[in-house]
């Protein structure tokens, strides 16, 4: 039977005490806890779990308004009488080592986000029954250590039953030798391992995980802190010869510009990935022009990740082989765009038929070959970072459709285009079931009426408020409530929004049509608001008065 006390996020500065004697997992993170002691545990002989993570966080990792100086301090055998723990999490404390005498029959141990700088086979002995070893994030960027992470030749030896290890980002030059046989997950990410040699991993025949990962990125507009890769990972051919179990290798953001056919002599569950649903090779330097046969043998990727690459999009049938790809990301490839002299292609895109979400961020995209996109299928398209300002300049008229042809989208978003205004003629030409409200439903509607016409026409807004307003809008009876532009609109709010607030909370929208205003783009503008809620919801909300 379990028991658990969960006194995490508690502002606790000591070891609570009276916890009851039954209590099987013990959670006291996110505390300022400083030190654990032998005696706490004194009466706690059943605990199988501990979570006593986030007392002393690294100080560029923590809370700013309170910083912790002082690491955890944790009293020899602290934790030794407790035959029945099986997982212990220590991550975030400021821990210097691994802490000794640890109970035999540990299964888990956490130390994640600490000042471990070095690992020894005296600090793991005792722990032949480890399975799980977590020392990930003690030396990088956000939790500097100033010093080379160092771990000795036979660390590993005593965990003869190691299953997982980890150990991201702790800016390792190389892969750490004699490495346990057992173990099946092993995470390597975001460290600044430039080569894997023939026999680093030569001893992992039972490995099905393997995470390298971001050890040799490309930083180009990086979000984070990044160095430099002077060149590509170097990955020798027969490294992953012994890897027979492998089922996940994560080698994006390594700065590959090929991948060998030979790493997969050996790994069978690697080979022919009819299954495959999701592919990531982002962040690498890939060059590539896809002709549409590269992805044959994928017939099942439902996601490719392609982005921050320069991926050459010159054949619209480059994707041709993916009938079931439903995600396609290929952000951050503006240096195709960029490039002059060059057809900029974008018609690929008719030819994914199950396409659903397509991301274009950040590509630059001012010029195109086509004058716009098409797709039946796509519900998501993400536009951002590119100059549609270019595209879409004062007296250009061809781009002014570009999105037209995505009959089936639902969801698009152009934000940080360089855009001052939208020319009327591209809201016009937006895709048929693009929403830009929500039905409007009775308890919604905040107007009878909403009267749109030409307000810089004298005659017309004479009219309108001596005699229409007058007679709709009795003083003494109020029987209709009308809104007008200048009288209700909110000071400040875009245009686009008022009008739109305005059509989709009145009843109805009665157009006083002049020459004048049925040559506007105000007049295009709101009368496609208005029929497409028409459209919408089967009511005829339109009036026009002439």
């Amino acid at each position: 039977m379990y028991m658990q006390v969960d006194c995490s996020d508690r502002k606790l500065i000591e070891f609570p005490k009276d916890i009851p004697a039954n209590v099987t997992n013990l959670t006291l993170a996110v505390n300022h806890i400083s030190q654990i002691s032998k005696s706490h545990f004194k009466n706690l002989k059943n605990l199988l779990e501990i979570d006593f993570k986030c007392n002393c966080v690294p100080i560029r990792l923590g809370p700013k308004d309170h910083v912790c100086t002082q690491g955890l301090k944790i009293q020899a055998h602290a934790f030794s009488k407790l035959f029945s723990l099986k997982s212990l999490y220590l991550d975030g404390n400021q821990l210097s080592a691994i802490p000794q005498h640890l109970p035999p029959n540990l299964r888990l141990l956490s130390l994640e986000a600490n000042s471990i700088f070095s690992v020894k086979k005296e600090n793991l002995s005792g722990l032949e029954n480890l399975e799980v070893l977590q020392l990930g994030q003690n030396c990088y960027y956000r939790n500097p250590c100033n010093i080379t992470f160092e771990i000795n030749g036979t660390a590993f030896q005593p965990l003869t039953n190691l299953k997982v290890l980890s150990l991201k980002a702790n800016n390792l030059s190389k892969v750490p030798q004699n490495l346990p046989s057992t173990l099946r997950e092993l995470y390597l990410y975001n460290n600044a391992i430039r080569n894997i040699a023939e026999h680093d991993l030569s001893s992992l025949n039972n490995l099905e995980v393997l995470d390298l990962s971001g050890n040799c990125p490309r930083c180009h507009n990086a979000r984070y802190h990044c160095t430099e890769c002077p060149g590509s990972i170097l990955i020798n051919p027969k490294a992953f010869d012994s890897l027979k179990h492998l089922k996940v290798l994560r080698l994006h953001s390594t700065s590959l510009k090929q991948v060998d056919h030979h790493w997969f002599k050996n790994t069978k569950n690697l080979q022919q990935l009819s299954d495959l649903k999701c592919l990531n090779i982002s962040n690498n330097a890939m060059s590539q022009a896809f002709k549409g046969t590269e992805f044959t043998h994928l017939s099942s990727l439902k996601c490719l990740d392609l982005s921050n690459n320069r991926i050459d999009l010159l054949h619209v049938k480059a994707f041709q082989q993916l009938k079931e790809l439903e995600v396609l990301n290929l952000s951050d490839n503006s240096y195709y765009f960029k490039a002059e002299g060059v057809t900029h292609m974008l018609g690929f895109t008719k030819y994914l038929i199950n396409l659903k979400i397509l991301i274009m961020s950040g590509n630059e995209i001012s010029v195109s070959t086509d004058k716009g996109m098409e797709s039946d299928s796509i519900k998501i398209l993400e536009f951002r970072r590119n100059r549609l300002d270019i595209l879409w300049k004062d007296g250009t008229i061809e781009y002014l459709a570009f999105f037209k042809n995505l009959t089936t989208l639902e969801s698009l978003d152009i934000s940080e285009n360089f855009l001052t205004s939208l020319p009327p003629d591209v809201f016009y030409n937006l895709p048929p079931k693009l929403k830009g409200y929500k039905r409007l439903f009775s308890s919604e509607v905040k107007y009878d009426a909403f009267v749109a016409y030409d307000n810089k026409d004298e005659a017309v807004t004479e009219w309108i408020l001596k005699e229409l307003i007058e007679k709709l809008e009795d003083q003494k009876e109020k029987k209709f409530n009308i809104c007008l532009e200048e009288r209700d609109w909110l000071p400040g709010h875009p245009l686009m929004e008022n009008l739109n607030d305005s059509i989709h909370t009145s009843r109805k929208t009665i157009f006083v049509l002049t020459n004048s205003y049925i040559a506007s783009g105000n007049f295009r503008i709101a009368f496609y608001m208005a029929h497409q809620r028409l459209l919408d919801e089967k009511v005829d909300t339109v009036l026009l008065c002439f």
